[in-house]
């Protein structure tokens, strides 16, 4: 009896931590998918943030040696701004569609709560 309790526990702490890790794992990629698309509408949406985000953090010698500043300025336009957008709505999405039976039934049930206090 001792033994089945021991392996039950030890089952259960193994399967949670599983269950946790995976959706911690999940939970950073909707949280880097919004921070993606947070900074990459910054960017297209503003110069000076753009500058120094670029100067301060993407500061490769070889890089700025080798591209002109009409290359550099349409990196700065349009590649990384776009890039940062489609990749953050597509981890938004990749979240949304393995998890859309949960968010569905937590939607449904705010429905029926807020319909039923109301009603």
């Amino acid at each position: 009896m001792v033994n089945t309790f021991i392996i039950a526990i030890a089952v259960f702490a193994v399967s949670s931590t599983f269950i946790g890790v995976m959706q911690g794992l999940w939970l950073a990629g909707l949280y880097l998918g919004v921070a993606f698309l947070v900074i990459g509408l910054l960017t297209m949406s503003s110069s000076p943030f753009r500058k120094q985000f670029y100067r301060r953090n993407m500061t490769d010698p070889e890089w700025e040696r080798t591209h002109s500043k009409r290359e550099k300025d349409f990196f700065d336009h349009y590649y990384f701004p776009l890039r940062g957008i489609i990749g953050g709505i597509g981890l938004i999405f990749l979240f949304w569609l393995t998890h859309q039976q949960l968010l569905l039934e937590i939607v449904d049930w705010l429905r029926r709560s807020v319909l039923g206090l109301y009603s």
